[in-house]
């Protein structure tokens, strides 16, 4: 549509000329009758079609007539004092002798000049209208655009993604809004640094009160604290509560991070008082607090949830069960000199790996003729250990390129080259991958186990139940049966790769009155009783922590 300066422009150079939508209707037929006069016959040009926008065929009238004067006149837009030519407006021009210079002659009128302009301002909108128009358009334009905004900080909160960079034109935002712009573009976007900060503010209150709404509308709720540093060395209090549901099932929302300076048990207690109060949750609709097991959080006396009983008698504590399965087996691992030099040396391969492009590269080069889908090597978390499977999956599949790849850097001359020799003759050790099976079997029940307690609709009685699949499971290993696959896939190693094969220890000189050691036939009995032992210090504490959930619930 053509702007007000350029319709009005058009209108003053050319009056005579009526715009399409004026002449939208027309008939133009191409057999138009001839004329007979004195002896000749004068025909109609179909060019005068083209010449004459306005040229008009009536069929009632079988001549021609100006659709524009024809169609002012109707409308009674013409004024008193315009003296119309009726063969143009209602009998009809036929006379084609002198045609085209008629024609010529009413284009130029002052009729036809006045009644293209009077169509031409009956049809078209007042300026104020068409002023609105375009302001209705900019502002949903903008509204879309800004839409965009919205949606692009959503998605990129959810993905946990950063919206800026180093500078104001950098970043995940600005980015994204670039790519969106191909549909939309907007002259003046929002993009400044305070206008993010609002935008997710905006969002995260709009979050909050739909959680708020439906927590009240359950009414009864319980508690998940937990307190940790974040990245900026801060110590944050992460708050969320579990609900139940019309359909009986439990929600989990997460409320939000509050910094705090101090995580005594009185600290902590006013942090959540406070943020219960904010969100207009009543502490006597609490049923449950779940917390680790620290002093300052699970301290009976003046932990938080002591604190809270006072204030709450129904507000029933439970350890966290997932923690309380990552403590188990944090103490029986750490403990044990075989599996603590076990993991070590899986945590140390992964950092050898991880530490350096050059390394990774030399390794992944004697990974040619295997499957890229295996799990490379990695480094232990140090405080989840329930999330150690992947690590020795990773050695397990990659056992021979390992021991190449720690061979060939014992013998180079970095500066890890000695870490390097002793890992590889620690792995060059058949009772070494037998210890790897060992702890894959044990920490794969543990991890299922722990993803079961960690989902944010498991319960306590499907947790109970969990672990009660999960004791069968580790009782299962302790049978001689289970040694045997041990044994045998110990020896297809041993003969794949090259390992040494178990010996008996050699004997020592010791007091008998302290000799409590026994003389063993072959290393398989030896490793079999070794095995048995573990089965004992590792897998029976871990037994011992299930099976006191079911005595506690």
């Amino acid at each position: 549509m053509p702007s007000v300066s350029s319709t009005s422009a058009s209108s003053a150079t050319q009056p005579n000329s009526p715009s399409s939508d004026q002449v939208e209707g027309r008939n133009k037929n191409l057999k138009v009758p001839a004329q007979k006069a004195e002896k000749r016959i004068w025909n109609f040009q179909n060019r005068w079609y083209d010449e004459y926008k306005w040229l008009h065929y009536d069929e009632q009238l079988n001549r021609v007539l100006c659709f524009v004067c024809a169609e002012a006149k109707s409308a009674g837009l013409f004024s008193n004092s315009m003296k119309t030519e009726e063969a143009f407006t209602s009998v009809g021009y036929c006379n084609w002798r002198r045609g085209n210079e008629n024609l010529r002659k009413h284009d130029i009128s002052q009729q036809h000049k006045e009644a293209v302009r009077k169509l031409l301002l009956l049809k078209k909108s007042p300026i104020s209208v068409q002023l609105s128009s375009v302001t209705l358009k900019k502002q949903e334009q903008a509204r879309i655009a800004l839409r965009s905004m919205f949606t692009s900080i959503i998605y990129l909160a959810k993905q946990g993604l950063p919206l800026r960079g180093s500078d104001h034109d950098g970043g995940n935002f600005i980015e994204l809004l670039n790519l969106r712009s191909e549909d939309y573009r907007r002259e003046k976007p929002l993009t400044s640094w305070d206008i993010q900060n609002e935008i997710l503010k905006t969002i995260s209150h709009f979050i909050l009160r739909r959680i708020v709404a439906i927590v009240k509308s359950a009414r009864l709720y319980s508690l998940v604290v937990d307190e940790t540093s974040d990245c900026s060395v801060k110590e944050q209090v992460s708050i969320s509560v579990r609900i139940v549901n019309e359909k009986l099932e439990s929600e989990e929302y997460f409320l939000g991070h509050y910094e705090t300076s101090s995580t005594t048990g009185e600290v902590l207690e006013k942090i959540i008082v406070d943020g219960l109060q904010r969100f207009g949750f009543s502490l006597s609709d609490l049923r449950g607090q779940c917390y680790d097991g620290a002093s300052n959080m699970s301290g009976k006396f003046n932990g938080v949830q002591a604190r809270l009983l006072k204030l709450q008698p129904k507000a029933i504590y439970v350890h966290c069960l997932s923690h309380s399965l990552n403590l188990a087996l944090q103490s029986v691992a750490s403990k044990h000199p075989f599996f603590r030099d076990l993991l070590s040396c899986v945590h140390e391969v992964g950092t050898i790996l991880h530490g350096s492009p050059k390394r990774m590269g030399e390794f992944e080069s004697k990974l040619e003729n295997t499957s890229s889908n295996f799990i490379k090597p990695r480094p232990l978390c140090p405080t989840r250990w329930t999330v150690r499977v992947k690590s020795i999956e990773g050695l397990l599949n990659t056992y021979d390129a390992s021991l190449q790849f720690l061979e060939d850097l014992g013998n180079s001359k970095e500066k890890i080259s000695s870490k390097a020799a002793g890992l590889h003759t620690l792995m060059e050790k058949g009772e070494f991958f037998l210890g790897l099976l060992m702890a894959k079997n044990l920490f794969y029940i543990g991890e299922c186990l722990s993803k079961v307690l960690q989902d944010p609709s498991a319960t306590v009685s499907g947790g109970i139940e969990a672990a009660t699949i999960s004791v069968k499971r580790l009782q299962g290993l302790k049978s001689d049966g289970r040694f045997e696959k041990l044994w045998e896939s110990m020896n297809e190693k041993i003969q794949e790769c090259a390992l040494d094969e178990p010996k008996l220890p050699r004997n020592r000189n010791r007091a008998k009155a302290s000799d409590s050691t026994k003389d063993f036939s072959s290393p398989k009995e030896r490793l079999q009783v070794c095995v048995k032992r573990l089965d004992v210090d590792l897998i029976n504490p871990v037994l011992q922590c299930m099976k006191s959930w079911r005595l506690l619930y």
